[in-house]
């Protein structure tokens, strides 16, 4: 009888709508993100970080690992197409190569997803592994495939060695602040 209460439960709901909520806004945001130039892709940032800030009031340790998330987007990508891994029109500053602004917006608007509507990532790093390393090259094919260009199986194969390491990493990494974020306000985990 309690499963059947809990489930009209009108937290319960709106908690099932934020995960889903969260989840399409980062679909969405993938696919405008795909024709977006870096002026748009700046624009459409700022309308998803407030969203974010409004629907999910995010911890400051959520908003230092969507920094770092952009950050670490910025140089893995520009190490890819600077080695033509990832064959994208690059922003050049002082003389070095910088993946487009639209795909460092990629990277944040995944980042928002980490704490939310993939945050069962947290509980399982091995399905982190094989997930990170089979659908982050699929994601890149198909955004290379929107924005007209082709990958090569060597350059999906460094994506996909990338992001088996990368991701797994930073999903420990939240994992044990939640932790300790928890344990500072006494509040417990959830368990399972």
């Amino acid at each position: 009888m309690r499963a059947s209460v809990n489930f009209l439960n009108t937290a319960s709901w709106r908690k099932r709508g934020l995960l889903v909520g969260n989840a399409l806004m980062f679909q969405g945001a993938w696919f405008a993100l795909m024709f977006a130039s870096d002026s748009q892709a700046l624009l459409l940032m700022c309308v998803l970080l407030a969203i974010h800030y409004y629907l999910y009031s995010p911890s400051f340790t959520e908003w230092k690992v969507i920094a770092l998330v952009g950050i670490l987007g910025l140089f893995i990508d520009s190490f890819l197409i600077h080695f033509q891994y990832l064959p994208l029109e690059p922003n050049y500053w002082l003389g070095m190569t910088f993946a487009p602004w639209w795909l460092v917006c990629l990277w944040m608007a995944f980042a928002m997803t980490l704490y939310h509507s993939m945050a069962f990532l947290q509980k399982h790093l091995g399905i982190t592994v094989l997930l990170s390393a089979i659908a982050a090259p699929w994601a890149y094919f198909a955004g290379g495939y929107l924005r007209g260009v082709t990958l090569t199986w060597q350059g999906l194969l460094a994506i996909a060695f990338i992001w088996a390491i990368w991701l797994p990493a930073l999903v420990y990494y939240i994992s044990r602040n939640r932790v300790t974020e928890l344990n500072n306000s006494g509040i417990q985990p959830e368990e399972g």
